[in-house]
């Protein structure tokens, strides 16, 4: 459900640009972040109601504080339901991810035949009582979007991309490092016949060419910029998941190197040069 204030409800709902309730508000604090040194998600919500009557529906919990959790990039949708004040949850990596909206209730949970609130408009309150059912939404506040970066998640493949550029010659490539992405430009002419490799590649030594002679210098490229930049680059996506790679590994954290960085390079990508290696003692050509 979405918090619009131009919904017409059967009964009164405390909610914003309403009179349904004219004296009483139902305010919420919330808040996403990231939990230190993780890339799980903390969600946390700090209720505010001044109604008495249904603060009394809640602490003889017959009504619930709801916080709705959803997430359209991942098909997630989540309630959490509490009789407290606040609801603090934390919520694994990769559950959420892009844009993310909460939304903030408080709903009935039990049937109570007979509901009349003292807070109510006159003209509510001339209907007279009416029956709550479990679900029936009582009070909801603006919802919040926030936009869920997973960058710190995603492998050393997924932000080393190879683009075609108009601004390369043949035979040739240079990497662009100020974008989210690192991107290994190279004539289109050379674009194609990389793709043509990579996809049907005529044997191990044309693979193994390709990781050795573009993606190891790429890596390497970004890796050395990264820690002379002193985290200057760190707004970008590629940096952060660098950083956190290097750190699953156990290596060395980006501006922080206490050794050579090409051992590193070759680690985050598996030590591509055994596979020439492995060539030379006789390996599948």
């Amino acid at each position: 459900m979405k918090c619009d204030p131009g919904k017409a409800f059967p009964h009164p709902v405390l909610r914003p640009q309403s009179t349904d309730y004219p004296d009483a508000e139902f305010q919420v604090e919330i808040d996403l972040t990231r939990i230190e040194g993780s890339t799980a998600l903390r969600v946390t919500a700090e209720f505010d109601l001044s109604d008495s009557d249904l603060i009394a529906l809640i602490e003889a919990k017959r009504a619930k504080y709801v916080l709705m959790v959803k997430c359209s990039a991942t098909h997630q949708r989540r309630a959490y339901q509490t009789t407290e004040m606040g609801i603090e949850q934390d919520i694994q990596a990769g559950v959420l991810s892009g844009r993310v909206e909460l939304t903030p209730f408080v709903i009935a949970v039990q049937d109570v035949p007979a509901f009349q609130a003292d807070g109510w408009h006159s003209d509510w309150k001339q209907a007279g009582p009416i029956s709550l059912h479990p679900g029936t939404v009582l009070a909801l506040d603006w919802p919040k979007e926030y936009y869920v970066d997973n960058a710190e998640e995603a492998d050393i493949g997924s932000f080393l991309v190879v683009q075609p550029s108009d601004e390369v010659a043949d035979g040739a490539w240079r990497c662009l490092l100020n974008d989210k992405l690192v991107q290994i430009l190279m004539s289109a002419e050379d674009y194609r016949r990389f793709c043509e490799l990579r996809a049907n590649p005529p044997s191990s030594a044309a693979t193994a060419s390709l990781w050795n002679g573009v993606y190891l210098p790429a890596l390497l490229q970004a890796i050395n910029v990264a820690d002379a930049d002193k985290g200057a680059l760190d707004e970008y996506g590629w940096y952060r998941s660098l950083d956190h790679q290097l750190k699953l590994k156990g290596l060395d954290a980006l501006t922080d190197p206490k050794d050579d960085r090409l051992s590193d390079a070759q680690a985050l990508l598996k030590n591509p040069f055994a596979r020439i290696a492995g060539l030379a003692n006789g390996g599948t050509t």
